[in-house]
Order: C-alpha cells, then sequence, then structure tokens
C-alpha cells in the first residue's frame, strides 16, 4: 500500500510537471474569450465546425458541406474531421470549441509520446521528459494552426505505442488499442498520418527478436488492420468514390506533392531554432518558402533535447536506439522533398503534400532518444559531450554561411548546453534531471511561445470589431483562401488589414472564404478543366468568379443561395451583427439555378481561353464536354428555374423548359449526387466545367437532388461493428 501510495505520488507530480510545462506555453490562449487565429483554424474549421454543430443540433448527419468554393462532401475530403471523438466539445461556442480541440492536442501528443517510451523501457521521469519534448516540439506547435494535423500528429505517437506492446505482449487488446489511435489519425483529418503511421506500426510489430511469437503479432496485426479499415469505413468509401473519379487517383503533379520541402539550411534550424520568424518574403524565398511562409513556421526540436537524445544514442543498451536515430535521419530526409531527391521515388508519398509535415516523424523518436539520454546526463562524463556540442557547432557554423541569424542561435545554443552541463555535474544528484528538463522547457517554451506569437492566438470579443466596417472587394483565391479588401484609409500594411478585415468577418459571425482549392480538387475534370480555369484569369476573381458561381460565401450559404437564386445578389447587408457589413459582388454573377440552352466542347483550355477574352457566351448558354453526353447539341430550349428549398445536400428546384434544355445548379458536381426529376431517377452531367447539370424535357418539372455519400448505412454499420469488436478486445484483455 506504502509503494501504491509512493507511486501516486510521483505520478501526480510528473502530471503538475507536464500541465505547468504546456499551461506557460499556451497561457495566451486559455484566456476566456481567446482563440486561435491562424489562417487555417478560423477560415477553414471554424466555419466547417460552425457547420457540423449546426447540423448536429438539428438531428441530421452532415454530408455535404456548401460553404468550401462550390460545395465539398464532408465525408469524402476527410478535413472536416466527421467522427473525430473531440466533436463532443461543439456543445461550446464554434470559436472556442476549435480552440479546446487544438490545444488538447498537446497534452494527448505528450501522454502517448510518455507511453511509448515506457513502452521501450525508459522510467518515468525520462517518458515525462519524452513527451513533453515531443509535444513541445517546433513542428507541432507551428501546426496550432490546423486542427487537421495537428489532431492526427497527436495520435501519431499513440498508434506506435499500441505497436509496440503489440510487439511485446501479441495480445488483442493491443490490436484493438492499434486500431483505434490509427482510425482516429484519419478521424482527425490526414490520410498521410494513417498511410504512414500504419507503416511504421507494422514495421515494429513485425521486426525480428520480439518476446511475442511470430504467429501472434501476424494474427494481431491483421486484426488491427481489419479492425481499422471497419473504422474508417465511413470516411474512406466516399472519399475512394469521389478520387476515383478525378485525376487524384493518380500522383499529384509533382510541383504540388513536392511543395514545402524542408530546405537544407533548415536542418540547422532543427538543432538551433527558428531565424525566420521576422525575415522578409525574399530571404524566405530563398530557403524554400511558398505564399510568403514556411509550412511550419518552426521545426526546431531544442538545442538541450538534441544533446541529450545524442548522448542517448552513444549510452550503451539496447538497439532500438539505432533503430530510432536511423528512423528519425530517414524522415529528415524524405522531408527534404525537392531538395533530397528521395521523396518522389518512394511508393505512395506522391499522392499526398508538403514533405515538411514528415519533420514530425522524425522528432517522435528523437524525443524518445533523448528520454534515454537524460537517464544517462547526471552521470556521463565531460568527453560525452563532446559530440553533441560538436553537432551543434557544425550546424550553427553551416547555417551562419546560409543565413546570419543562425550565429546568435548558435551562441545562444552553446550557452543553453553549456548550463546543462554544469547542471548535471553540479546540482545535488536527485535535483539535476528537473534542473535539466527545467532548462530545455525553458529554452523550448520561449521558441514556441515566438511562434505563438506570429499572432496565432489573440483575444476575439463578438461585439468589438477590429475595423468599423469592411468592404469586400476582388476576391482573390489561394491555398490560403485570403481575400481583398478595400479598407479605411490610413490603413496602409496590406498584411495586418487583411487580417484585420477577416476579424471582422468573425465579428459579424458570418463564415468566411477558403477558397476553391478543395472545389477543383475533388471534380472529375481536375486539374484540368478548373485548374485551366483559375490560371487563364490569373486568379479565382470576377473572371473565374463568374463562371463557377462560388460567391457570396460571406452569408450563410443557404441563404445566401436564395438571394442568388431570386437576383436579389448586388448589395446585400448584414443587418443582424452588431456592426453593419457592406458587402458588394460581382453584378455579373449568374443565379444560383438556370434552365439553359447547351453547347459542347472538346478542348477545355481553348475554350476557357476564348470565354475568359470575352469571344464566347458566359451566361446564354451552358457549356458541356462532348465526351460527357453525346445528346447536349439537342439541348435547345430555354426557361425558368425556382428555387423552393434548399439544404445542405438537399436541393428541390420546380424548373419549366420551352423545349430539351440543361438545368444548371451553381453546386458542385459530385459523383454522389443523385437526381430526380418529377419522382423518376435522372442523370447528371458535368455543366460549365464544375457544376450540376440535370437535362430536361419540355415543360414543368419538379427536380430534386439529394447528396449520398457512397457506402451510406452500410459504413456506418462497419463502424460501430468496428467499435464494438476494439471494446470487447480490450473488455476482455482486461479481465
Amino acid at each position: 500500500m506504502a509503494a501504491n501510495g509512493k507511486l501516486r505520488r510521483v505520478a501526480a507530480v510528473h502530471a503538475a510537471l507536464a500541465i505547468a510545462a504546456l499551461g506557460a506555453v499556451f497561457l495566451p490562449a486559455l484566456r476566456p474569450g481567446a482563440m486561435l487565429l491562424g489562417h487555417d483554424a478560423y477560415q477553414l474549421f471554424l466555419p466547417l465546425k460552425q457547420f457540423l454543430r449546426a447540423e448536429f443540433a438539428q438531428g441530421h448527419w452532415p454530408t455535404w458541406f456548401p460553404g468550401d468554393g462550390l460545395g465539398i462532401p464532408v465525408a469524402g475530403t476527410f478535413v472536416a474531421g466527421l467522427l473525430d471523438p473531440l466533436n463532443v466539445l461543439l456543445v461550446l461556442p464554434p470559436a472556442q470549441a476549435v480552440k479546446w480541440m487544438v490545444l488538447l492536442a498537446y497534452p494527448i501528443a505528450a501522454l502517448g509520446a510518455a507511453l511509448g517510451a515506457r513502452a521501450l523501457g525508459l522510467p518515468r521521469r525520462a517518458a515525462l521528459f519524452s513527451g513533453l519534448a515531443f509535444a513541445l516540439t517546433g513542428a507541432l506547435v507551428s501546426q496550432s494552426v490546423s486542427l487537421q494535423y495537428v489532431g492526427a500528429f497527436s495520435r501519431l505517437p499513440w498508434a506506435l505505442w499500441a505497436a509496440l506492446r503489440l510487439r511485446r505482449a501479441g495480445r488483442l487488446e493491443f490490436s484493438a488499442a492499434l486500431a483505434l489511435a490509427l482510425a482516429s489519425t484519419l478521424w482527425s483529418g490526414d490520410p498521410e498520418v494513417l498511410f504512414l503511421g500504419a507503416l511504421t506500426a507494422s514495421v515494429i510489430v513485425v521486426w525480428p527478436g520480439a518476446r511475442a511469437s511470430t504467429r501472434a503479432r501476424w494474427i494481431g496485426l491483421i486484426a488491427a488492420g481489419i479492425a481499422t479499415a471497419l473504422l474508417t469505413l465511413p470516411l474512406l468509401l466516399p472519399a475512394l468514390h469521389t478520387f476515383s473519379g478525378s485525376a487524384r487517383a493518380g500522383s499529384l503533379d509533382p510541383d504540388e506533392a513536392l511543395a514545402w520541402s524542408l530546405h537544407p539550411a533548415r536542418l540547422a534550424e532543427l538543432v538551433l531554432g527558428t531565424p525566420f520568424l521576422t525575415a522578409s518574403s525574399d530571404t524566405l524565398a530563398r530557403f524554400g518558402a511558398q505564399n510568403g511562409g514556411f509550412w511550419s513556421q518552426g521545426c526546431g526540436v531544442g538545442v538541450i533535447v538534441l544533446a541529450l537524445a545524442v548522448l542517448g544514442v552513444r549510452r550503451p543498451g539496447p538497439r532500438w536506439r539505432w533503430i530510432a536515430a536511423g528512423a528519425a535521419a530517414l524522415a529528415l530526409l524524405l522531408a527534404t522533398g525537392r531538395y533530397g531527391h528521395v521523396y518522389a521515388h518512394v511508393p505512395a508519398m506522391m499522392h499526398f503534400r508538403y514533405p515538411e509535415k514528415l519533420v514530425v516523424w522524425a522528432a517522435l523518436p528523437i524525443a524518445w532518444l533523448a528520454g534515454r539520454g537524460l537517464v544517462g546526463a547526471t552521470r556521463a562524463k565531460l568527453s560525452a559531450w563532446v559530440i553533441p556540442l560538436g553537432i551543434i557547432v557544425i550546424a550553427g557554423v553551416a547555417g551562419r554561411a546560409m543565413d546570419p541569424g543562425f550565429g546568435s542561435l548558435l551562441v545562444r545554443g552553446i550557452l543553453f548546453v553549456g548550463v546543462a552541463i554544469a547542471v548535471a555535474k553540479l546540482a545535488p544528484r536527485r535535483m539535476r534531471w528537473i534542473a535539466i528538463a527545467a532548462l530545455a522547457f525553458v529554452e523550448l517554451g520561449s521558441a514556441d511561445r515566438a511562434l505563438l506569437d506570429l499572432g496565432e492566438v489573440a483575444t476575439y470579443l463578438p461585439t468589438q470589431s477590429p475595423l468599423p466596417e469592411a468592404t469586400a472587394g476582388e476576391r482573390i483565391c489561394s491555398d490560403l483562401g485570403a481575400q481583398g479588401y478595400q479598407l479605411p484609409a490610413g490603413v496602409e500594411d496590406s498584411e495586418s488589414a487583411s487580417r484585420a478585415a477577416q476579424l471582422a468577418t468573425l465579428a459579424y459571425g458570418l463564415p468566411s472564404l477558403y477558397g476553391l482549392r478543395s472545389t477543383y480538387g475533388l471534380t472529375p475534370a481536375w486539374p484540368a478543366d478548373l485548374v485551366t480555369l483559375c490560371s487563364v484569369a490569373e486568379q479565382c476573381g470576377t473572371p473565374c468568379a463568374r463562371l463557377q458561381g462560388a460567391r457570396l460565401q460571406w452569408l450563410q450559404p443557404a441563404s445566401a443561395k436564395a438571394l442568388l437564386a431570386s437576383g436579389q445578389y448586388r448589395r446585400v447587408r448584414a443587418l443582424e451583427s452588431p456592426v453593419v457589413a457592406e458587402l458588394l459582388e460581382d453584378l455579373h454573377a449568374p443565379t444560383y439555378a438556370a434552365v439553359l440552352p447547351a453547347r459542347t466542347y472538346d478542348d477545355a483550355f481553348a475554350t476557357i481561353a476564348q470565354l475568359h477574352q470575352g469571344k464566347l457566351p458566359t451566361s446564354e448558354v451552358a457549356w458541356v464536354a462532348r465526351a460527357d453526353s453525346a445528346d447536349a447539341n439537342s439541348w435547345t430550349g430555354h426557361g425558368h428555374a425556382q428555387l423552393a428549398s434548399i439544404e445542405p445536400g438537399r436541393i428541390r428546384i420546380s424548373a419549366d423548359a420551352d423545349g430539351s434544355a440543361l438545368l444548371v445548379l451553381r453546386e458542385a458536381i459530385n459523383r454522389d449526387w443523385r437526381a430526380t426529376i418529377d419522382g423518376t431517377p435522372s442523370p447528371i452531367v458535368r455543366a460549365d466545367f464544375a457544376m450540376i447539370g440535370v437535362p430536361l424535357a419540355a415543360g414543368h418539372h419538379e427536380v430534386a437532388l439529394d447528396f449520398v455519400p457512397f457506402g451510406g448505412r452500410w459504413s456506418l454499420l462497419g463502424y460501430a461493428l468496428g467499435l464494438l469488436l476494439c471494446a470487447a478486445a480490450i473488455v476482455r484483455g482486461r479481465r
């Protein structure tokens, strides 16, 4: 009993230290009313979570999100996090729910990494250090703007912990834990973490030399694979069905797949921290920045953490230390993407983007090695620190040759490591590990706070808009969904102006526009027709929007489209908001639904170029690819369409046609849309390069469109079965 009480006290102390370390870094975000303000946090995830909350509150299962471009499938694009257990936080206001979903990812990551360290044989204090070192790595903190990635990364160490336990014990309860951890990475929204996590976990389980028998490990791994497939069916089936009809079924274009590769100079940043927080756009571009920034604003693991990791490799012991070091080196090599010339040759990797993402795969084994090094640091000889110091100096000198900012970071790093060495030799023996750990977290925490001070955490008060008025000007389509604004006189900094205006839209309670990339990534014509559509116009502004009809996204999607359908789209006032916003839109925008004659084309690029040049009509006819319908040239009638009702994934229209014609809806075409005309199923064709077209005969018709995700109820039944099997395995294993 006394021993158990001591263990509980030690565990309580460790938990308190972990909470204090994480709380100190994220203190600004813990204030009531504070929210996360990174681009994706409020441009993408806030509108998505607002939408999910509204659908759940009405008792609906979300299928189609109309607020991203022309609309996207909820399950088929992963990013919505439809099955994420943290959606229970949507009982909170959406802005606070998104914030806490992000913040909870860090203790989840720390606990998972600590459990993985324990499974590798590290003592509790070293495991605690490893967990926090991983959770506070720059690559993970930089993703506080992206619920999708930080959520998936936080579940990765749980999957590897389960794999380590399955390797050791060969029991089905750990198969269930592995399946739940892997599935949760996809539930959070990132298929690449699922793919690479499953691959890494499989290697861990089947690697020779395990305590459990080979047969038990293979059975456990197969069981985990089956359970993972069942748990992810409601997401995987719609996604595979959607992507199989698009160019995303193949590899990405190299320019897109290798965007945001880790520049070799940033390997020095891994050791010393980033000197680029205030760098100019020209400097950032020299080191591989895209759209004015890096995918991960910081990728440092901390100079003390890295020094301890080197000690962990050099300290005699189990061979996993060399495997972990090799895995970290391989992950960093792959993270260099276009610079390392390896990423593009690894099977399946060209289906994914952002090689920088793989820095997280390096950070986890480095954190485990650092925990091992912490155990031996208090007894290490001075000579053992020579190699870590040498690595730090080499990284600093090499980095200094490419950017002067690394010079001051080198001095800072040497000072931190010097103090750590002094503590390891001079502090009371029982306090040495705590002092070294505290020093490491002071260094990491200061770097992390600098990342967060870039504007990713700020105070949000719904009744206090940053600007008294914001007027939407020419819309710009980019990866970040940026908007251009006509702002009051005196506002000169375009970046600050854009941020302020976007905050103003939050104050009005209006969702902001993420952009059109998701839409044209999921249409059957991607990338040719729709990439051409925007590239010919050089932006997704007026010429592109005129064709795509993705406008009035400032308002709730249903009301915006109802206004479009009624023709009242020239000027809209958000009268119910605390501050009146006047939003000006494209005066030539077509209505939401129209009955038009059709014309066919063979070459999308040539047709779009002529449309852009005004040589072909844009609104009097609907354009249909000849390959999509042989009958399109016979659709010569005109008519009128009246929107009867519109809900996400459910549209009802009354239409009249004086002959065979095409009903065109400004909604993204997808293979899972189902149309009926007067109760009879009808085919759907792709109209105007991206949108839904429904052929009509002469006369009056009632047209219904419903979005029915592929797999439907069967995939949900498979998901429920997967949960039951995992629960049964865990309960049985705990007896």
